[in-house]
């Protein structure tokens, strides 16, 4: 799965991809929102970056940013195509 860089930018793209109002994380036991935002232009302009960046990487028209988490490189999909892994 496409990843971005906090939970909320995942769901900002999310609802970006389907005209949503209101982007909410539920939690998994007990159902009960946790997180609950208005989509505004903002997220917009942030999803928006965040798929730019990914094509340049994917494209190696730029570099990934590096991560202190190696083991976010693990399960990166685009672990090969980066510098940072290797």
């Amino acid at each position: 799965m496409l990843r971005f860089p906090n939970p909320g930018s995942d769901i900002s793209a999310f609802v970006r991809t389907f005209q949503a109002l209101f982007g909410a994380l539920r939690h998994e036991d007990t159902g009960e929102i946790t997180w609950l935002e208005e989509f505004s232009e903002e997220h917009a302009i942030r999803v928006t970056d965040g798929v730019k960046r990914i094509q340049a990487i994917i494209t190696k028209k730029s570099q990934g940013e590096p991560t202190s988490n190696k083991r976010k490189c693990t399960s990166c999909r685009l672990r090969l195509q980066c510098d940072v892994f290797r």
